[in-house]
């Protein structure tokens, strides 16, 4: 049987442009020995076009590109034609950022135009850290902010799958989706399939999933449970695998917690607890068991998986305390990591993944719904 190990807390990364919800993303797999630089494959672009100045359209899209140079330090940019541009420079690499519009109308029936755009960065050589694209999804509050920004990568180095084609019509954005060969060997034998995707019940989701999963087709996917602990909530979707991601956040006194769920038929989630003002200590080993204990105890009265969190917590307590990855049995893994940072805030990260179907191992099998 294969071993899944759970992975660490997936961080989220935030674009402050506006106030907004973003994606979780998985980390990509590391290059081969193989690997050559290439250039970015061909993506749509909209026809060269003189835009119209007084739109909302325009100053919002401006408004993107401007958002690349937030000091206003920028070599070059093009707002008189689509697609617009800025060229700017880190660390002496050069690198040109593309705006263009896909789609602009209402996806979510509040009668305020949301927005499809395609973000499209371009480095030196195809291996560049700032050549990648993507899709993104702004849904607007207002005509120049946006609620939430959900993102579908397209292109980057190391990323899973290649989209070289996109299209849109009557509220379905549909995709033509390849493996990337720096990250599958067999890349080139295997055909490229069609996605699809729709702005639905407050987040955007890929149609297999919600069909063909069973975290799809679950309905309340809450990790903490009901109490007086007000919980933040944020749903989008993974860039890679097209699943739907939730991010759960609550505090009480100097603890703060991140919870992460995500997945297909076999479900992923993480913990990240931050202590600050914490003497803990945690300098052996029989240490950080009883804290990791401790703290397992109160996620197992917190949240709707204390049937695995308390299976975890039997194994530390039988096994002690270790960084490495564990399988617990053929159904549950996991894996924790406890630090004191520098700023003094203790860390523990507790990952659990819970297989109930070992056909989803890897990113194209949990993509393509493997049964």
């Amino acid at each position: 049987m294969r071993s899944n190990l759970g992975k660490a807390m997936a961080h989220c990364m935030a674009v402050f442009l506006f106030a907004c919800n973003t994606a979780e993303q998985e980390a990509a797999p590391a290059a081969n020995n193989q690997d050559t630089a290439v250039a970015m494959p061909s993506s749509p672009r909209l026809s060269q076009q003189v835009p119209d100045t007084n739109t909302a359209s325009y100053r919002f899209l401006k408004a993107l590109v401007m958002g690349e140079a937030p000091d206003g330090t920028y070599k070059e940019r093009n707002l008189d034609s689509l697609p617009f541009y800025i060229a700017l420079e880190e660390e002496g690499m050069p690198y040109t950022v593309y705006y263009s519009i896909v789609a602009n109308e209402d996806l979510n029936g509040d009668r305020i135009p949301d927005y499809i755009i395609r973000r499209e960065s371009e480095g030196m050589l195809g291996g560049s850290a700032q050549t990648n694209s993507q899709l993104d999804y702004y849904i607007m509050k207002d005509s120049l902010q946006y609620a939430q920004l959900h993102s579908i990568l397209t292109y980057a180095p190391f990323s899973y799958n290649i989209i070289s084609d996109y299209r849109f019509d009557k509220g379905v954005l549909t995709v033509s989706l390849s493996k990337n060969f720096r990250a599958y060997p067999d890349a080139n034998e295997t055909p490229s399939r069609d996605f699809s995707f729709v702005y639905q019940d407050s987040n955007l989701y890929e149609t297999s999933y919600l069909s063909n999963c069973t975290l799809g087709k679950q309905k309340d996917k809450r990790i903490f449970n009901a109490g007086p602990v007000t919980v933040i909530r944020k749903r989008s979707i993974d860039e890679h695998n097209f699943t739907e991601t939730l991010e759960e956040k609550r505090r009480a006194g100097d603890t703060s917690i991140i919870a992460g769920l995500s997945g297909c038929d076999n479900t992923r989630l993480d913990f990240e607890v931050g202590i600050t003002h914490s003497n803990t200590d945690t300098g052996s080993v029989a240490a950080k068991k009883e804290l990791l204990l401790e703290i397992l105890q109160s996620l197992e009265s917190s949240t709707s998986f204390r049937k695995e969190l308390t299976q975890l917590a039997q194994y530390y307590r039988a096994h002690g305390y270790q960084d490495a990855g564990v399988t617990v049995d053929n159904r549950l893994s996991g894996s924790v990591w406890i630090r004191k940072q520098a700023d003094g805030v203790l860390m523990i990260r507790i990952g659990m993944l819970i297989t109930e179907n070992e056909k989803q191992g890897d990113n194209w099998e949990v993509l393509n719904r493997v049964k």
